[in-house]
C-alpha cells in the first residue's frame, strides 16, 4: 500500500478552525485526495507536501480560492484542508468512513476545480506544468525533464478517472509535452532587473548570524555568476586552487582555468583574510568542514524568499554562460571556460547570447533621425 506521510496542522489553521469555531476535524487532511493517489501510486510512493497529487491540488486551491470559493460569503480559507472542513461545516457534511471517498453531492458544493470551465482546467495545468518546470524543487535545483513526464502520466490517470467518475470531458494532458518541450529547450536567465536585485541584496543586506558568513555568500555569488562555475565543483575547490586571480576547477568533465574580474578578486580575498583557520577548502561552514551543497541551496533559497525572486545554483550558471556570450566570447572560449560536455551545449548558450546582443541593438537603432 502507498504510504500517508502525516500532516501536522500549523499554527495559523489551528487558529483559523477556533475562530471558525471548528472543533472536529470532520475531514482529514488530504483525505479529498487520498483516492486518486491509491489510483497513481506504487506500493513505495510516500504522499506527502512534495508529491504531484498534493501540488497540482494545492495549485488550484491558492490560484482560485479567491475568484471561484464555491462557499459563499468566502471565509478566506488559508489552507485546502481548512476549506474542506469549513465546508463540511456548513453543509452538514459527516464522512462516513474514513475508508471511503468524499460524496459526489459534497464534492460538487465544495470542489474548487469543478467551479472552473474546462478552458480554466487546461490554462491552470499548462501554467502548473510551467511552473514545476521554472520553479527549484526545496533543494535550490530545477527538475528534470524525466521528472515532469513522471508527473504528466500520474495527472493523465487522475484525468481518466475524474472523466470516467465525473464525467467531465478534460484533456488537459493532450499535446503538453509540446510545452515541455518548449519550455526545456528555451534557456531562462535571471533578467537585469531580477539581477541587480539580487546583488545589491547580497552586497548590502546581511541577514547572517555573523559577518563571516555574509563574507563568504558574497564571495560565492560573486564566483559564480562571473565564472559560471558549478554547484558541485566549487565545493571541491581548495585554497591552492586559487592563485594570481585564476581558478583551477577539476571536474569529470575535465581540468579548466578560469579568471576572476576585479570584483570577484575582492569579494573572495576579503572572505579569505577573515578566516581564522588553517583549513584546506577554500570554502568552509561554521565547523570548518567543506561547504556541502545544502548550505549553498538553503543560502539561495533564503533569499529567494526575501526578495520574491526564485533562483538556484544552475540559475546563476546560465545567466553567466549567456552574458559572457553577449559580451563577445566565442563558441569554444564559452566551451572551455566554463566546461561544457559537448558544442551542442555551448551552441546553445552561445546562439542565445547572441541572439539577445541582436535585441538590444536593435532596440538603440533608429532609422528615423
Amino acid at each position: 500500500m502507498p504510504k500517508i506521510k502525516e500532516y501536522k496542522l500549523n499554527q495559523t489553521e489551528k487558529k483559523f478552525l477556533k475562530d471558525q469555531n471548528i472543533n472536529e476535524i470532520v475531514i482529514p487532511p488530504r483525505h479529498d485526495i487520498l483516492f486518486y493517489f491509491h489510483l497513481i501510486a506504487n506500493k513505495n510512493e510516500v504522499m506527502n507536501e512534495h508529491h504531484i497529487m498534493v501540488k497540482w491540488s494545492d495549485y488550484i486551491f491558492s490560484n482560485y480560492k479567491d475568484t471561484n470559493c464555491p462557499i459563499k460569503p468566502c471565509q478566506k480559507c488559508p489552507s485546502r484542508f481548512t476549506h474542506l472542513n469549513v465546508a463540511a461545516k456548513k453543509y452538514n457534511f459527516k464522512l462516513e468512513s474514513r475508508n471511503k471517498a468524499l460524496s459526489e453531492k459534497f464534492n460538487k458544493k465544495m470542489s474548487i476545480l469543478l467551479q472552473l470551465s474546462k478552458g480554466q482546467i487546461r490554462i491552470a495545468f499548462e501554467n502548473f506544468i510551467r511552473m514545476l518546470i521554472n520553479e527549484p524543487k526545496s533543494n535550490g535545483k530545477k527538475r528534470a525533464a524525466s521528472s515532469i513526464t513522471t508527473y504528466i502520466n500520474q495527472l493523465k490517470k487522475w484525468e481518466q478517472y475524474r472523466n470516467n467518475s465525473h464525467k467531465l470531458g478534460l484533456d488537459i494532458t493532450k499535446n503538453i509535452k509540446e510545452i515541455l518541450t518548449k519550455d526545456f529547450d528555451e534557456i531562462r536567465i535571471i533578467e537585469t532587473e531580477d539581477l541587480n536585485k539580487i546583488s545589491d541584496f547580497i552586497l548590502n543586506e546581511n541577514i547572517w548570524r555573523n559577518s563571516l558568513i555574509h563574507m563568504r555568500i558574497k564571495a560565492i555569488y560573486f564566483l559564480m555568476i562571473n565564472t559560471g562555475i558549478r554547484q558541485n565543483e566549487l565545493i571541491e575547490l581548495n585554497r591552492n586552487d586559487y592563485e594570481g586571480g585564476l581558478i583551477k576547477i577539476s571536474s569529470k568533465y575535465g581540468d579548466r582555468r578560469v579568471a576572476l574580474n576585479k570584483a570577484s578578486q575582492l569579494q573572495l580575498n576579503n572572505y579569505l583574510e577573515s578566516r581564522i583557520d588553517n583549513e584546506f577548502p577554500l570554502f568552509i561552514n561554521q565547523d570548518y568542514e567543506k561547504l556541502t551543497k545544502s548550505s549553498i541551496e538553503n543560502s539561495w533559497k533564503r533569499i529567494s524568499s526575501r526578495l520574491n525572486i526564485h533562483f538556484s545554483s544552475i540559475d546563476l550558471r546560465k545567466t553567466s554562460a549567456v552574458l559572457f556570450a553577449m559580451s563577445g566570447a566565442s563558441n569554444e572560449e564559452l566551451k572551455n571556460l566554463y566546461g561544457f560536455k559537448t558544442a551542442s551545449i555551448s551552441n546553445k548558450y552561445f546562439y542565445e547570447g547572441r541572439n539577445r546582443l541582436a535585441l538590444e541593438k536593435q532596440r538603440q537603432f533608429s532609422p528615423i533621425q
